[in-house]
């Protein structure tokens, strides 16, 4: 299944709900990518990957978001 940004904006938006937080991420190929950062760009979460790590990222984020749910 091809990644696509409203996919990773989609998942970003439910981890951001659940952990009630204020995660962004960008996109820029030429330096290697999508990063995921916070405080309006100033720290960085996850540092520049492919599409597909990205993806897997943030499954793993709601995948440990949901655990802490289910408690």
């Amino acid at each position: 299944m091809r990644v696509t940004s409203t996919r990773l904006q989609s998942k970003l938006d439910r981890i951001n709900i659940r952990l009630r937080t204020t995660y962004e991420i960008n996109n820029a190929p030429c330096y290697g990518g999508w990063q995921m950062t916070n405080a309006g760009g100033s720290f960085i979460v996850k540092h520049r990957v492919s599409p597909k790590e990205m993806d897997a990222f943030l499954d793993g984020m709601l995948q440990a978001s949901s655990y802490g749910h289910r408690r």
